[in-house]
C-alpha cells in the first residue's frame, strides 16, 4: 500500500499566491489531486510550487485526457488519469461543453443552466457522452492511497457531489481549494453556500475567498486544527 500524503483542491484558476497560505502546513513530499486537471497546466503549476510532491491527475473529458498524458509522459511525478470522480461507481453522463471551437474547459457532470448569462458565451454540449465514474473512496482504495492531504478541484459544478461522498478518503486532509458557484450555471448546481456548510460539517474551516467573478470564485478551506 502506497501511504499517500495529499492535498484535495479544487479551483477554475491556480494563483501561485494563493498557494502560498498553505504551503507550510503540507509535509515536503506531499500528494495533490488535481481533479479536472484538462491539459495538464494545473498539475505542471503544483509541480512547481511543491518540487517533492505527486500529482494525481484526474480528468473526465476523453477528448481532453490525451493532450493531459502527453503533457506529463516525461514527469515522474505527475500521475494521469481518465476518469470523473463523484458520487457513486459506474457509467456517468458528462457534458463537454465548450468556450470556443478549441478548447473544451467547460465539460461538467451537470447539465448547463441555459438560462444563466454565461452560456451565451460558451457552447452548451447537445448530447452528453458516457464516461467512468468511481467515488474517491474507492479511487484511493483501488490505487492504494492511505492518506489524503491536500485537493485542487476544478469540476465545474461537480465538486460538491465528490466532496459529500468521501469521508473516509478526507480523514486525513488537511486543505481544500476549490471553486465555488455564485449563481446556477449549471442546473441545481450546489452553490457557495452549501460547500461552506459541508466542509464546516466535515471538520474544514474557510481560510479565504477569492471572488473572481458575480457567478463564481475560489474558496480555500483548512482543517481546523492546522488554523
Amino acid at each position: 500500500m502506497i501511504k499517500i500524503l495529499c492535498l484535495l483542491f479544487t479551483c477554475s484558476f491556480l494563483f501561485s499566491h494563493d498557494l502560498n497560505i498553505i504551503k507550510d502546513i503540507l509535509p515536503a513530499n506531499c500528494v495533490i489531486l488535481d481533479c479536472g486537471a484538462n491539459d495538464g497546466g494545473s498539475s505542471h503549476e503544483l509541480a512547481k510550487k511543491f518540487p517533492m510532491a505527486t500529482i494525481l491527475a484526474v480528468e473526465a473529458d476523453p477528448n481532453i485526457y490525451d493532450a493531459l498524458a502527453a503533457s506529463v509522459k516525461n514527469s515522474d511525478r505527475i500521475l494521469p488519469f481518465n476518469l470523473a470522480l463523484s458520487d457513486k461507481n459506474g457509467s456517468i453522463s458528462f457534458f463537454p461543453n465548450t468556450l470556443d471551437s478549441k478548447s473544451n474547459k467547460q465539460g461538467s457532470l451537470l447539465p448547463a443552466s441555459e438560462k444563466n448569462w454565461y452560456w451565451k458565451y460558451a457552447k452548451v454540449s447537445p448530447q452528453p457522452i458516457t464516461v467512468e465514474a468511481k467515488t474517491l473512496d474507492d479511487f484511493c482504495f483501488d490505487n492504494g492511497i492511505t492518506e489524503l492531504h491536500f485537493l485542487f478541484l476544478d469540476m465545474q459544478g461537480g465538486e460538491y457531489q465528490m466532496l459529500k461522498h468521501s469521508k473516509q478518503a478526507l480523514k486525513s486532509t488537511i486543505a481544500i481549494y476549490t471553486e465555488v458557484l455564485f449563481e446556477e450555471i449549471y442546473k441545481n448546481c450546489p452553490l457557495y453556500k452549501d460547500y461552506k456548510k459541508l466542509l464546516n460539517d466535515l471538520g474544514f474551516e474557510e481560510k479565504q475567498l477569492w471572488k473572481r467573478h458575480k457567478s463564481w470564485g475560489d474558496a480555500l478551506f483548512i482543517r481546523k486544527e492546522f488554523l
